[in-house]
């Protein structure tokens, strides 16, 4: 009966089944590094990285914590012409497991050559020549390093122990026969666990902290439906919730990579339509999981019926009681769970596949709890409809405008992914890879855009950008697309879509990405262009593995040749520079890092290098307008600054005169026709649709002006702090709740987005 429970504690706590390799090597021509993934998910391997230096010293590297499953192993290497490979070794918990020479990998003779690199076994030794040491090369070796012998004894002597463990419990069990019960319920929830983790793959990734978490709290639920219904019912209702759950996430991860979220349950009905198309199959380790839980459910059953004629003999009272205590302890469990360190360091990061990697690592109960928690906003104090329409009446509702100034009927607006100035946080001035946004002057405005994130999450600054809301009214984590934009929502889009304009975005990847394809059509977009589309336009050229942003403009350039009897408004969301910068591959160095930055770190290296092509390609999009006679505004921005390594950040990180600074990237609008010319503005992410509104001398709806009145005290207003018009700087937006201007700038955000809010917000007469 105690068996899972043991069996639990030994496999994820004291016993996990990793195991190291000590690579041996030899005649190491370069100076560079190494890394591995140690986990199998593809999606997740970034998350289970292992870099260590790779040249002329090493002669041995131990790698650690491979999880049991993964074989081939891959080492990634980068800066090195050749190197040798004399031998591997294998080992778990510090058994050797085996010793492997290089005729383990290729015969004597033989030669294997690929794209990258050419591999010879010769002499005893495996010779590796790197074809070009810039873009480095990837070696795969599959090879038993847990042999099959190790996993028979490593799960017999778990067993065992388990077994030994099982016959003291049962033996106490016996003779206390209340806990004899208790226990089953808990072993019960525990087999659940273990089934689900098993058939869903998370098994290698799971902790025994976060494995015990994620039973605490169904238990306790458990607990409170067997303390309000029959003492069984609870247990079995939630082990049956519980496998659908896991067999709900099983096929939504394989069709869309992501676990199930709570915003996703707001939108069931599309969903269902969404799946009606597809055919569920499910695997033999599902088969067999569910078949564990029934049979513990079975056994559970029989377990309460022999104790039930004991139970009936209770009295009312102590009836009332035993469900009290149940119930008591259940609330004791889940205040214990919230408060543990495990639960309070959580992830709280809702991009897809690091969504993926919380489900595996921090199990699928916690990482529910915590987007729900993270997602809930409360009312604000003070927060009434009445207020709202006070503030209304403070705005006009037909604003003039002159009408002789020049309206920009084509509007292009880009969002660079992690295009940002490093020069801002420390770097050498001398590094200049953004020229030719350096040299704009004429028609432009441009500076430093203040963003929410570092590194990712560029949802969130593509989410403030758009609307003009604040993740600064959010709590910490939230991820507004996957959370809170549920119905439609005013936008640069729906504005400009409702005075005439054909409004269209564009992103280079799958449209589920940050579910834009679900929150385009909600910000008023008439339609959205993803990967399928650049495809069937044309090759595409890519270039960090990634659609390069003279691919988005060339395509952007077409739709819009198409459609440009209309005013329109077209939005980008590139991909070029996303991080992953630890390999050049196809990417060319600047000429200013090899002159001034050619000591830098490797990462950020590659990563200056993709900003030059960045600011070239957006200087041939500027250019393909200039001498058009239509007016036209191009909006450029960057989401975040780049997830470089620690190595790579504490050089380069040596300036900062604030938090602000890690949270800031570039922007510039600029125009092909006369307009007010300003630099080195100080500005946030939410104030954009307000800049370009004011700058395309566009009438202002109530809300515009509501935020043209707030930059003017308050120029940045982030989630990460606020600096106000005399340069001070507070560190979160709860330093100023006191000001009345951002207490209205708060409520109206939450009618907005959680509540009814009148359209004359958005609109003006």
């Amino acid at each position: 009966m105690a068996l899972p429970l043991v069996f639990v504690l030994l496999f994820f706590g004291y016993f996990p089944l990793h195991y190291d390799i000590v690579l041996h090597t030899d005649n190491v021509k370069g100076e560079g590094i190494c890394q591995t993934y140690v986990c199998p998910t593809v999606g997740m391997a970034a998350f289970y990285t292992v870099g260590f230096y790779f040249g002329s010293e090493l002669k041995k590297a131990t790698i650690k914590g491979y999880h049991y499953d993964v074989n081939p192993i891959e080492l990634i290497i980068s800066d090195v012409s050749e190197f040798e490979i004399t031998g591997i070794d294998s080992y778990c918990k510090g058994i050797h497991l085996g010793h492997f020479r290089p005729t383990d990998i290729l015969n004597s003779g033989e030669t294997v050559e690929g794209t990258f690199s050419k591999m010879a076994s010769q002499n005893g030794v495996l010779h590796i020549d790197v074809k070009d040491s810039d873009v480095g090369a990837t070696i795969k070796f599959s090879l038993p390093f847990i042999p099959v012998w190790f996993r028979i004894v490593y799960f017999a002597g778990i067993i065992l122990i388990s077994l030994i463990f099982s016959i003291v419990f049962t033996y106490i069990f016996e003779r206390i026969k209340w806990l004899q019960i208790f226990v089953m319920h808990a072993t019960c929830i525990a087999v659940t666990l273990l089934a689900g983790c098993f058939f869903c793959g998370s098994l290698p990734y799971v902790t025994y902290n976060n494995f015990l978490l994620n039973w605490l709290f169904l238990f306790a639920f458990s607990l409170v439906l067997n303390g309000i219904t029959l003492p069984f019912l609870g247990t079995i209702f939630t082990m049956a919730f519980t496998t659908i759950w896991y067999i709900a996430n099983y096929f939504v991860i394989t069709l869309r990579n992501k676990p199930i979220m709570p915003a996703d349950l707001k939108a069931i009905g599309t969903a269902k339509e969404v799946m009606g198309g597809y055919t569920f199959v499910p695997s033999w380790q599902m088969l067999l999981g569910i078949a564990v839980v029934v049979v513990y459910a079975v056994l559970l059953i029989l377990i309460w019926k022999e104790n039930k004629k004991e139970a009936e003999k209770d009295t009312v009272k102590r009836g009332i009681i035993k469900r009290c205590l149940t119930i008591g302890t259940a609330a004791l469990l889940m205040v214990v769970g919230i408060n543990t360190q495990t639960f309070k360091s959580l992830s709280s990061f809702a991009w897809d596949v690091v969504l993926l990697k919380s489900f595996h690592a921090e199990g699928m109960v916690t990482t529910y709890l915590k987007s729900a928690i993270n997602a809930h906003v409360k009312k604000p104090d003070g927060y009434s409809s009445e207020l709202l329409n006070k503030y209304l009446s403070e705005y006009e509702s037909n604003p003039g405008k002159d009408d002789t100034a020049i309206h920009p009927t084509n509007i292009i607006m880009v969002m660079n992914e992690a295009f940002s100035d490093l020069r801002i946080v420390g770097m050498d001035d001398s590094i200049d890879v953004m020229p030719f946004i350096d040299s704009l002057d004429e028609n432009t405005i441009k500076g430093e855009l203040s963003v929410g994130v570092f590194g990712g999450g560029t949802c969130n600054t593509e989410f403030e950008a758009l609307t003009g809301n604040t993740l600064a009214f959010l709590g910490a984590g939230a991820y507004p697309y996957t959370e809170n934009v549920t119905d439609k929502m005013f936008s640069l889009a729906s504005y400009l879509r409702d005075i005439g304009y054909d409004t269209e975005a564009f992103h280079p990847n799958v449209p589920q990405n940050w579910n834009r394809n679900t929150v385009y059509q909600y910000f008023g977009f008439d339609r959205f262009h993803s990967i399928s589309d650049f495809e069937s336009f044309g090759e595409i050229t890519y270039l960090h593995n990634q659609p390069a942003d003279v691919t988005d403009y060339r395509y952007i350039e077409a739709v819009d040749e198409k459609i440009k009897e209309s005013p329109r408004f077209l939005f980008d969301v590139t991909m070029q520079n996303h991080s992953g910068y630890e390999r050049w591959l196809d990417v060319e160095k600047a000429g200013t890092v090899e002159e001034n930055g050619n000591n830098l770190y490797v990462d950020t290296q590659v990563y200056l290098s993709l900003i030059k092509a960045s600011d070239d390609a957006v200087k041939q999009l500027v250019e393909k307008y200039q001498d058009s006679d239509e007016p036209t505004m191009i909006v450029f921005f960057g989401d975040h600054q780049p997830g470089l390594p620690g190595a790579a950040i504490n050089e380069i990180y040596t300036d900062l005169e604030s938090q602000l600074d890690l949270y800031k990237s570039k922007f510039f609008i600029w125009t092909n026709y006369d307009t007010e010319e300003q630099s080195d503005v100080q500005i946030s992410a939410n104030y954009l649709p307000w800049l370009i509104l004011e700058q395309g001398n566009f009438r202002l709806p109530p809300y515009i002006q509501m935020l043209k009145e707030l930059h003017e005290k308050y120029p940045i207003i982030s989630s990460q702090g606020v600096m106000d018009k005399d340069g001070n700087i507070y560190t979160g937006v709860a330093e100023v709740m006191d000001d009345p201007l951002i207490k209205k700038y708060q409520y109206i955000q939450y009618a907005n987005l959680f509540d009814e809010i009148d359209s004359a917000w958005f609109e003006f007469k």
